[in-house]
């Protein structure tokens, strides 16, 4: 075997050697640290746009899903506020049924009237004072455009109708529900059974919206699970085959300075060789 001073093929394959296994190292350390394997786009020229596609469409379907929730708790708040309405006005017909009797006196139906004029102020305080994210849903025509979907386009629309007096069957004064005489309370004991008629028909039109938006958060669930799913078999990191790669680079990195070692042993025998060859000449 000749012996080379200026050059060592063994000592350049063991640097290249060592080179790249300690860079293939480095490359599993980071992608292990980071949790992707998409470090740069050099890493996956091929998929690191399929990849920022699927992220994309996993953050705008968060964003759909709380607008969503937000639908959801504004239908809560105008059903629990509807809710109230209802016992209010079913206040008043008991008030009503009560003052119909002829066993009540005129002052005994004043101070029902009373009562009842209470009751009409909170259905209608009920009406234009329930209020959530800056919205009045049960003040009237309420309209509302949703975007439920990642993509243009996709939008939901709710409609509400009002909960005022009015909109329920009786004028904003509330002048058509009085207790004050036996007349009246029979006239307001129909009116009321209209609003309140008016008021299960809301709770039905809310009820089959709440219905809609879950079924369609529950969509959006399964879809933010498919994307993720995708998204996590083409950038996350393998943490076994990482973790294996890493192991499998420290030991050639060890094996390639074993070989180093050996490689300067050899020039230094060289050395020796010289030096006997110098001592001989002379």
């Amino acid at each position: 075997m000749s012996l080379s001073i200026n050059n060592s093929s063994t000592v350049l394959m063991a640097r290249q050697a060592l080179e790249q296994s300690s860079s293939s190292w480095n490359k599993s350390l980071q992608r292990l640290a980071a949790g992707t394997k998409l470090l740069t786009a050099g890493d996956g020229p091929g998929v690191i746009s399929f990849a920022m596609k699927l992220a994309s469409q996993i953050s705008g379907i968060t964003a759909a899903k709380q607008n969503t929730n937000d639908a959801l708790s504004l239908l809560q708040v105008a059903d629990a506020a509807l809710q109230e309405s209802t016992d209010a006005f079913q206040q008043v017909r008991d008030l009503a049924v009560s003052s119909s009797t002829s066993t009540y006196t005129s002052s005994d139906r004043a101070a029902l009237n009373e009562e009842v004029k209470g009751l009409v102020r909170e259905i209608s305080r009920l009406a234009t004072g329930t209020t959530i994210f800056s919205q009045t849903p049960l003040a009237g025509n309420f309209n509302l455009n949703l975007q439920v979907n990642p993509n243009t386009g996709q939008t939901f629309t709710m409609t509400i109708g009002g909960a005022s007096l009015a909109a329920l069957g009786a004028d904003n004064s509330g002048s058509y529900l009085k207790v004050d005489t036996s007349a009246n309370a029979q006239t307001t004991i129909t009116n009321v059974d209209s609003a309140l008629s008016s008021i299960a028909l809301l709770r039905a039109t809310i009820g089959g919206l709440q219905n809609r938006l879950q079924s369609i958060a529950s969509t959006l669930d399964a879809t933010s699970l498919g994307y993720t799913q995708a998204y996590s078999r083409v950038a996350d990191s393998d943490v076994a085959e990482e973790s294996a790669n890493a192991a499998t680079q420290s030991i050639r990195q060890q094996a390639t300075v074993a070989i180093l070692a050996q490689a300067n042993l050899q020039a230094q025998s060289l050395l020796k060789l010289l030096g006997a060859s110098s001592s001989a000449n002379a």
